[in-house]
C-alpha cells in the first residue's frame, strides 16, 4: 500500500472535530411545529403556501436555531388544545392578554414582537358611537370564535348585548357593511388589511372604543423553553435593524 495514499485517509483532528459538530448539530435538530388560525395579514395560506407577518417573522428566527418549521393550521380553539396538549410547539404571535391566567400558566413568551391594538367598529353612518362599554347594551355584536377579551368577561356577569360568534374575520366586514350587526371587534392591522382586500372603504366604517393595546410575541410550550435564547436574541436584532418594521410595511401598506 502505497503511504501517500493512506494518509489521505486519515482526518486531521480539525476537520473530524467540524464532522464531528456537523454530525452533532444535525442530530439535535428538529421540526418546530407551528400552530395559528388564519389572521390576515399576520398568518395566511394559499395553495399549501403559507405567508404574511407572523409567517415571515417566525420563518426568519427559526433560521438562526438550525432547526426546521412545520406550519399547523387549526381554528384557534383547536390550536389552544393542541399547544396545551404539546401536540405543537409554537404560537405566532399571541399575548399573554389574550388568555386566561390557566393558558398562561403552561406558556412562556418570547420578548416582544410589536403591538397590536384592538377596537370595536360600527358602521359609520351609525348614530351611537361607542365610547364606553354601556353604550353596547342591546346592540348585537360579532366577534371571532375562540377568542378572548379580558375586559369584556370583567366588566360584565352577563353582558347586556347580543354576541355571536363567526370563523372567519371576512364575514365580520360583510355583515358590517351590509348592516347586519350593530358592532365587531377586530384589531387594527386586521381590520385595514381586509377592508383593502374586499373592497371596502374604510371611510365606511367607524373606528370606536378601544379594546386593548397588547405586546405580542412568540408563544412557546414549557418543554421549549430552550428555544427562547435565539428567540429573543434574533427578535431583538430585526427589531434594532428595523427589519420588522419592514415585515409589517410588506403587508399592509396598500
Amino acid at each position: 500500500m502505497n503511504p501517500k495514499t493512506l494518509k489521505r485517509t486519515f482526518l486531521t483532528p480539525l476537520a473530524f472535530f467540524c464532522v464531528l459538530f456537523l454530525f452533532a448539530t444535525q442530530l439535535s435538530a428538529k421540526k418546530i411545529k407551528v400552530g395559528a388560525d388564519i389572521w390576515p395579514p399576520f398568518f395566511m395560506v394559499e395553495e399549501g403556501r403559507h405567508y404574511g407577518i407572523a409567517v415571515d417573522i417566525i420563518n426568519e428566527v427559526i433560521k438562526q436555531t438550525g432547526h426546521s418549521i412545520e406550519f399547523v393550521t387549526l381554528p384557534n380553539l383547536r390550536a389552544r388544545k393542541a399547544f396545551e396538549r404539546g401536540d405543537i410547539d409554537l404560537q405566532l404571535l399571541d399575548s399573554p392578554a389574550w388568555n386566561t391566567d390557566k393558558q398562561n400558566s403552561l406558556a412562556l413568551y418570547s420578548q416582544e414582537v410589536m403591538q397590536v391594538q384592538e377596537y370595536i367598529y360600527t358602521f359609520n353612518d351609525s348614530k351611537a358611537f361607542i365610547n364606553d362599554f354601556s353604550d353596547l347594551s342591546g346592540k348585537r355584536i360579532h366577534i371571532m370564535r375562540g377568542y378572548y377579551y379580558a375586559l369584556l368577561e370583567n366588566s360584565f356577569s352577563s353582558p347586556p348585548f347580543i354576541v355571536e360568534l363567526v370563523n372567519e374575520a371576512p364575514v365580520l366586514l360583510h355583515l358590517l357593511a351590509k348592516k347586519r350587526t350593530d358592532a365587531i371587534f377586530m384589531d387594527s392591522i386586521n381590520f385595514t388589511y381586509l377592508a383593502s382586500q374586499l373592497g371596502y372603504s374604510t371611510s365606511l366604517f367607524k373606528r370606536s372604543l378601544l379594546l386593548s393595546s397588547s405586546p405580542v410575541a412568540i408563544k412557546v410550550t414549557l418543554k421549549n423553553r430552550d428555544l427562547l435564547v435565539v428567540f429573543n436574541k434574533v427578535i431583538k436584532e430585526m427589531k434594532e435593524s428595523g427589519r420588522i418594521d419592514k415585515i409589517v410595511h410588506k403587508y399592509t401598506l396598500q
